[in-house]
């Protein structure tokens, strides 16, 4: 009995190292520990790796509570898009709005708006943006079913749309 749990327990020790090995090479990990200020809180990270941006999750508000979203199916995406094409489209702006207002009630959602704007517009005036470590994200989780990744962002999910809809299809994170 002993001998079958200490097998089982090596077993799964080698599965995570593995796990953890064949992650870091995936998504370029670099060990680099600094507490960093995300505006709202100081967050401790442990490192930074270049995700995928199909890899993305956002905990998103919903009627139904908090769900998991890719990045394209944000409120925030069609929104930050239209910025980024050049046409603001009222429907999408509205959409955005109603969103802000819904979640986020205390009158700022024209405030939101436009500091999402000029996000938009700031990151499309810096040549840099793609090579520069941008959102904070907790660590890449293993989907056995497909075998994919997925990532939760912790803080940037509008700098994620913006990355998106800028066409990259990489992003530089700092893991949470």
């Amino acid at each position: 009995m002993i001998q079958k749990r200490m097998r089982q327990v090596v077993k799964f020790l080698k599965s995570f190292f593995l796990y953890r090995f064949l992650w870091a090479k995936q998504f370029h990990y670099k060990h680099d520990p600094k507490l960093i200020d995300v505006g709202w809180s100081k967050v401790q990270t442990y490192g930074t790796f270049r995700c995928p941006i199909r890899f993305l999750r956002a905990s998103i508000a919903t009627e139904k509570g908090k769900l998991s979203m890719k990045i394209e199916q944000t409120p925030e995406y069609h929104y930050v898009r239209d910025i980024v094409r050049g046409n603001i489209d009222v429907s999408t702006r509205g959409a955005y709005r109603h969103y802000i207002e819904t979640f986020f009630p205390g009158g700022i959602s024209e405030r939101r708006l436009e500091k999402t704007a000029q996000l938009v517009k700031a990151i499309l005036c810096d040549p840099d943006f793609g090579s520069k470590v941008s959102i904070v994200t907790y660590p890449p989780k293993r989907i056995k079913e497909t075998s994919t990744y997925e990532v939760r962002i912790y803080d940037g999910v509008r700098r994620a749309c913006i990355a998106n809809a800028m066409g990259y299809r990489y992003i530089q994170c700092r893991m949470k």
